[in-house]
C-alpha cells in the first residue's frame, strides 16, 4: 500500500513544493473511480521583467506531473489529470486558506505556487495531514485591493472583467484604462501576468526566490514584437503552446512599447496598423498615440 509520506518524498523530486491530500465529493464532478485527489503546489519566485514567473512555473508543473503519473502508473496505481475541476473548493479542503484576491495561501509559499490536480483509485495509507494555514489579516488589511490597477478586488468579490489578467493572450480587447498599466516598470505589470495583489500582500514578503528561478527566462520587446518563427518556439516552450499564438503575443508586446515611450519602437507599431489582425490594428494604433502622447511628437 503507497502512503502520503512516500507520494511527498516523489513530487518533492519531480520538483513540487508540497503535495496535499483529500477525499472527492460528488460535486467535484471528478471520474467515478477516483478516491484520493493529490494537490501538488509548484512554487516560484519573484521576477522583474515582460513575463510574470506564473506561467513559467506552471508550464513546468503540467510536465513534471506526467512525470508523476508515469511513476504511479509503473506501480499499477490508476491515475486522472484533473486540474480541470474546480481547483479553489479543492484546495480550502486540503488546508490552503483563500485570501481577499481569490487566490488560495500556503504558510511556506504565500500565494507564489500553481496547482496541479492528480486523481488516484486508492486511498494511500497515513494520517490526513492538514497543513499549517497561512496567517492572513485580509479584513483589516485590503492593500490588495487599493492596490489593484483595474479595481478588480472588491469588498463584495472578485470581479474578473476588471483584472487585466482576464484580457491577455486570450484575444479580447483589453479597455482602454487597464492598457497603462501592461509593461510597466518595476515588473509588476508584466506584458503577460499582473502580480500586484501578490506583491502587496504582507503573506508573501518573506517568501524566497525558487531555486532554479535565477536562470534568464525573459524576452527582450523587441524580439516579441517582431515575433519570428525562433521566438514563437520558445515563448510556447517557456510558457506553453496554448499563449503562443503569433498575433495575441505581438498585440500584447505592442501595448508594453507603447507605454515603453521608447521612439525606436514607433517604426515597428506603426508597420502594424496595416495587421490582418483586427486586434493589432487596434492595439497598433493606440500604441502609436500612445507614444505621441509620451514624447510629444507630431
Amino acid at each position: 500500500m503507497i502512503t502520503k509520506a512516500y507520494i511527498k518524498s516523489m513530487a518533492a523530486e519531480m520538483g513540487f513544493a508540497a503535495a496535499c491530500f483529500c477525499l472527492p465529493k460528488s460535486e467535484d464532478d471528478a471520474p467515478a473511480d477516483v478516491r484520493c485527489f493529490v494537490l501538488l503546489l509548484k512554487s516560484y519566485g519573484p521576477k522583474n521583467g515582460l513575463t510574470d514567473a506564473f506561467y513559467i512555473a506552471k508550464n513546468d508543473s503540467y510536465a513534471d506531473m506526467k512525470k508523476l503519473i508515469g511513476r504511479f502508473e509503473e506501480m499499477g496505481i490508476r491515475t486522472w489529470v484533473l486540474s480541470n475541476l474546480r481547483l479553489k473548493d479543492i484546495a480550502s479542503r486540503c488546508g490552503l486558506r483563500q485570501g481577499l484576491n481569490t487566490l488560495h495561501y500556503h504558510r511556506a509559499l504565500g500565494s507564489k505556487f500553481c496547482m496541479e490536480l492528480i486523481g488516484l483509485d486508492v486511498v494511500p495509507a497515513g494520517e490526513n495531514e492538514t497543513p499549517e494555514q497561512a496567517t492572513l489579516s485580509c479584513e483589516s488589511c485590503k492593500r490588495c485591493m487599493s492596490a489593484c490597477p483595474g479595481g478588480a478586488i472588491t469588498a463584495n468579490g472578485f470581479v474578473k472583467e476588471k483584472c487585466i489578467r482576464f484580457y491577455m493572450i486570450g484575444g479580447k480587447s483589453m479597455p482602454l484604462h487597464l492598457r497603462n498599466f501592461v509593461g510597466g516598470s518595476g515588473g509588476s505589470y508584466a506584458m503577460i501576468g499582473c502580480d500586484v495583489c501578490q506583491r502587496v500582500c504582507p503573506a508573501n514578503q518573506n517568501i524566497e526566490k525558487l531555486r532554479g528561478m535565477e536562470k534568464e527566462t525573459d524576452f527582450t520587446l523587441e524580439e516579441l514584437l517582431l515575433c519570428s518563427d525562433e521566438t514563437l518556439e520558445r515563448f510556447g516552450e517557456m510558457y506553453g503552446r496554448n499563449y503562443a499564438v503569433r498575433n495575441r503575443v505581438i498585440a500584447q508586446a505592442l501595448l508594453a512599447a507603447g507605454n515603453s515611450g521608447n521612439e525606436a519602437y514607433l517604426p515597428l507599431i506603426v508597420a502594424y496598423k496595416d495587421s490582418a489582425s483586427p486586434i493589432v490594428r487596434e492595439y497598433a494604433a493606440w500604441a502609436e498615440e500612445k507614444m505621441k502622447n509620451l514624447q510629444k511628437i507630431y
